[in-house]
């Protein structure tokens, strides 16, 4: 199917219409954002699980082994610990990098005035959305199970914390700068 903006594409040798790139983004990514804080969590709740398990079964083992288990633990699973101990502050920097990155997009993304009202529309399913994946976290957070895990994240725990409200300053900045853009563009080319 031949698209509009496939037909203004002919003749042009750099294409930067029809990106609408600004629309969704903040709504992609919360998602996102939301997702990795659960497999990041997953994955240091099950190291966790697995090593202290493992270091249970380390005395029935060695009778096994001719080394000491106990170093073989420490050498293979127990560097897997400290590797994610960097969780804490790689997981802060990709959500502010995904949020910095909705902001850059939007800078960059040419719109027309019309996609506005999409763009508010958008932004207002976001924000009460925002509300749901916000409560969805807390409850997830305050899992008997893995309430310990969660902890270990402040930072992430504060913003999905106040996610509505992030959502909301992100979003109009967004949108500030999707139509400011268009107007810097216009007077200088």
């Amino acid at each position: 199917m031949i698209r509009i903006c496939d037909i203004k594409r002919i003749g042009h040798s750099r294409n930067r219409l029809c990106k609408k790139a600004g629309i969704a983004d903040i709504f992609v990514a919360m998602i996102l954002a939301f997702v990795l804080m659960i497999v990041i969590v997953i994955l240091v709740y099950a190291n966790t699980t697995v090593t202290t398990k493992m270091y249970e079964l380390a005395p029935s083992l060695q009778e096994n082994f001719q080394e000491n288990v106990t170093t073989i633990l420490s050498n293979t699973i127990g560097n897997t610990g400290a590797a994610y101990e960097s969780f804490k502050w790689i997981s802060t920097l990709l959500i502010f990098g995904m949020f910095l990155g909705v902001l850059v997009s939007a800078f960059l993304v040419r719109t027309h005035p019309a996609w506005f009202i999409a763009y508010f529309l958008v932004l207002l399913v976001g924000i009460i959305t925002s509300v749901y994946v916000s409560n969805t976290y807390e409850t997830l957070k305050l899992n008997s199970v893995l309430v310990s895990t969660w902890y270990q994240y402040p930072t992430p725990n504060l913003i999905f914390q106040y996610l509505p409200i992030w959502m909301t300053v992100f979003g109009l900045v967004a949108g500030a700068l999707m139509y400011i853009n268009l107007e810097w563009r216009s007077a200088y080319g």
